[in-house]
Formats: structure tokens, sequence, C-alpha cells
């Protein structure tokens, strides 16, 4: 449903129909939803990825907690 989303205004639509987004050139559409959809992908990818660490960390009864090392 993500890409869904991100792809959403590269479709026409009667004008009446149309969000402002879908009244653009196509080539302005396309462009938007293809920086959409790379950013649907990199959320996606760093969910899996703090999905896991937290999965570990709740696994590891020595833990004790985590913070980004970007923090540290």
């Amino acid at each position: 449903s993500s890409l869904r989303w991100a792809t959403k205004d590269v479709w026409p639509r009667e004008r009446e129909q149309a969000t402002p987004a879908q009244l653009e050139p196509l080539d302005v559409r396309r462009e938007q939803a293809a920086k959409k959809a790379e950013a649907v992908a990199q959320t996606l990818v760093a969910d899996q990825g703090r999905g896991t660490v937290r999965e570990a960390v709740r696994r590891d009864r020595q833990a004790t907690g985590w913070a980004r090392t970007a923090a540290l």
C-alpha cells in the first residue's frame, strides 16, 4: 500500500476529480512518484532494521538497553 500511495498521482483523472498533483505534467508526476517511492523503500528498509534490533534486544536477557551509535 505504501508504493500505491507513492504512485497515486501518476494516473490521470477527470479534471474535476483530480488532485492538484494530478494536474501537473506527466514528467513532473513521474519524478515526484520516484522520490516518494524511494522514500517509502528507505523507510521500509530502516523499519526492518529497527525491528531486527528490537527483537534481538528483547531476546537477549543480559541486554540492559541500546542507543543509536550516532547519539553516543
